[in-house]
This record gives structure tokens, sequence and C-alpha cells, in this order.
């Protein structure tokens, strides 16, 4: 039996009253032809190891995601400020390049695939100090770490 595709919609808000003055956002996108999803929360232990979270690659394998397929990730720290925690998410690509990204307690990444061809040439590098992008190379995993206590991290997945 074949996944019927669907639509995602994705909808960023932002809302603050200064001086009683509204400042809003309402943003919304849509992702058409989605038939496969992935959500899951792990447990990153407070290790400073780093641990592998996301596989992307050219092929079928375990675990992994087709490169060409990935529409969009995103990534929730749910740990609250009680809890604390702040994790730091490692993006590479294919030839080594990465770039991190630090969230805090409640804070959300999110990394979009292009509508043709997903996370297939979506990161690029800076070379030598060069103010020109140079290597722009397909994404093949996302590392997470974390040395304060342990991050609950909420991973969301969306394909073609």
């Amino acid at each position: 039996m074949a996944i019927n595709s669907s639509r995602l919609k994705l909808t960023i808000r932002e809302s603050i009253t200064l001086n009683e003055n509204k400042y809003d956002s309402f943003i919304t996108h849509n992702i058409d032809n989605i038939n496969e999803v992935s959500k899951r929360i792990i447990s990153v232990a407070g290790d400073n190891q780093l641990h592998n979270i996301v596989q992307v690659s050219g092929s079928i394998g375990p675990g992994a995601f087709l490169t060409e397929d990935v529409k969009y990730m995103r990534f929730t720290n749910l740990n609250d400020a009680d809890t604390g925690g702040t994790l730091d998410l490692i993006f590479k690509n294919f030839v080594n390049d990465e770039y991190s990204v630090k969230l805090d307690h409640g804070q959300t990444y999110m990394y979009p695939g292009l509508t043709t061809g997903g996370v297939s040439g979506s990161t690029a590098a800076i070379d030598n100090g060069e103010l020109t992008l140079t290597n722009v190379a397909s994404l093949t995993k996302v590392i997470a770490t974390t040395s304060g206590s342990a991050v609950d991290l909420e991973i969301f997945i969306a394909s073609t």
C-alpha cells in the first residue's frame, strides 16, 4: 500500500507588545508532496561526547534519510529553565565542512531542504577566511553534544 502524500504546513508566529505597540509576525510556508515523517525524542547525555543523531545519504541504508528527499528538519531542546541544558548541533557535509548551532532550553532550529534536491547542495563553507563560498555540498549528518546536564531533544524530519 502506497502512502498518500500530503502538504506540511509550517507556521511561525511572533507576538510582542512594547509600550502598548504590537509587533507581531505570522508566517506560513507549505511543503507539498510529503509522504514520510519521522518524529522522535532522544536524550543527549551530558558527557561531552559526539552523538550522531541524523544520517543523510544518497542511497538507502540503516537509519539514513535520502539526500534528495529530505525537505525539512526541526530540532527542539525540550528542557525548560529548571532542568537547563544547552545543546550543540553540528551539521556536516560530505566534504567534511561543518557548522554548529547552540540551542538553549526551549529553543528550536529549523533546517530547510530545497524544493528540488532536498539537502543536496544545501551547505557551503568559506575557504581560508576568503569571503567566497566554496565547497557547496550535501548534508550528510547531524551530531549533538552537550557538556552540562542531559538534554531532551525532539527531532522532526519530513521527506518526499
